[in-house]
């Protein structure tokens, strides 16, 4: 009797079931069952630092750092006269950033100065008079 090869039919409608997809030999899926306390407080603390790793990576925020985007009259207590001292407090320190942006400015503007006077000096020495 000769034996026939046939081919495994697999329907196009419902493909064959796949493996369960890793992510360094863990499972990216849960298994059904019961999961214990602990271990759903170390797979949140890992999910969490998951997401603290990736927004450091994709974003500009330094380790340990909050989101640069927080609100203050979301905290409790925050009232009017807060916002008063940290509006005088902001503008405080605009002031002194433009003060030294200023003062930065004119030591600038001096050192240009002063390279070109001896730039003009050295032109009206000559070459041979150095």
């Amino acid at each position: 009797m000769e034996k026939v090869k046939t081919r495994v039919f697999r329907s196009s409608r419902y493909p064959a079931a796949r493996k369960p997809e890793s992510l360094g030999g863990t499972t990216k899926t849960e298994t059904a069952g019961y999961v214990s306390g602990p271990q759903q407080i170390e797979r949140l603390f890992n999910a969490g630092q998951i997401l603290d790793n990736f927004r450091i990576q994709n974003y500009d925020f330094k380790a340990g750092e909050p989101d640069g985007n927080m609100d203050p009259t979301r905290r409790r207590n925050y009232d009017l006269a807060d916002s008063t001292a940290d509006l005088a407090y902001l503008e405080a320190r605009r002031e002194e950033a433009v003060k030294e942006l200023k003062e930065i400015e004119k030591k600038e503007k001096a050192e240009a100065a002063a390279k070109k006077k001896a730039e003009a000096e050295i032109k009206e020495d000559g070459p041979d008079n150095r």
